[in-house]
């Protein structure tokens, strides 16, 4: 609604016993070329829809029209739709959804195309002069709580946020790192907990940098966790395993190193470790065999 001279316009978006969409708004082309200037004239258009009608108001639905190039003859396709929706009067917005589909979250997006990228959420950042300083971030997305209590949801309220940072950048292009930031306890304090990217950490290639502890826990009784690292060819080169460490190449060991539960009988596994006899000068000591048959 707006104002002229104090009194209300009000455009008619439907009447009694009617549930149809009903166009509100068309935005034409005007050539006499063209046989209906309302439909395959139109260029963009908003309709509305009766959802919900009771003696004490109606409920409806905002749907924005723009023509396209495989319907020229008509008002074109629903691009966005706006309603409530539930108990709680939740927003509904969806983005390439018809008339005749359903967003289901208060912001859902929908693309229909032949290709392999699916739907795509472009976050663009530039400065005023130039594309990026290296350092800066290119785009976050934020997970927050909303209370009045917080000084700022933006920190105080923020859970954790997905960001990313230019680590170099040039007139071929940019070169970035993607950072998962946690908060620490509660109130404002949070730490980069992940990173990836290329180049970092005093490394040539991509590298993952964690600044926490991993914990790796098995699946169920029978889905065990593993942890492998393998070279090009796809060889095992490290694998961790209910326990058991298989490792491919030589082991550097600084510190000191605690074997518990070494059998002190000769096993029958090649490689295997065992406990051997004593000296008199160390009778608490044993002698550390390899089973070398």
């Amino acid at each position: 609604m707006s104002r002229i001279f104090g009194n209300k316009i009000g455009i008619l978006g439907g009447f009694s016993g009617s549930a149809d969409e009903v166009e509100v708004l068309n935005f034409v082309y005007s050539t006499g070329s063209i046989g209906d200037q309302f439909t395959s004239g139109s260029i963009a258009s908003i309709s509305v829809k009766t959802l919900n009608l009771t003696s004490s108001g109606a409920q409806g639905e905002l749907i924005f029209r723009a023509s396209d190039s495989n319907n020229p003859s008509t008002t074109g396709s629903a691009i966005m739709r706006l309603f409530h929706e539930g108990n709680n009067n939740e927003p509904r917005v969806g983005i390439g959804f018809k008339t005749n589909e359903t967003p289901l979250k208060p912001l859902d997006i929908k693309s229909s195309a032949d290709s392999t990228k699916g739907t795509e959420f472009l976050l663009r950042s530039a400065r005023t002069t130039q594309g990026a300083l290296t350092g800066d971030e290119g785009g976050s997305i934020n997970f927050t709580i909303d209370s009045g209590s917080f000084t700022d949801i933006t920190t105080t309220g923020s859970i954790a946020r997905i960001k990313t940072k230019v680590t170099s950048i040039g007139a071929g292009g940019a070169q970035g790192k993607l950072v998962y930031e946690l908060s620490k306890g509660i109130g404002s304090t949070s730490a980069d907990i992940f990173e990836y990217g290329f180049n970092i950490g005093g490394q040539t290639l991509f590298t993952s940098i964690q600044t926490a502890s991993l914990i790796i826990k098995d699946f169920s009784p029978t889905g065990e966790s593993v942890f492998k690292m393998k070279d090009f060819d796809d060889n095992i080169r490290f694998s961790v395993n209910n326990g058991n460490v298989e490792a491919s190449g030589s082991l550097k060991i600084t510190g000191s190193v605690n074997f518990s539960s070494l059998p002190t009988t000769e096993p029958t596994i090649t490689g295997s470790l065992w406990i051997s006899g004593s000296s008199i000068a160390h009778p608490n000591s044993g002698y550390l065999m390899v089973f070398n048959p």
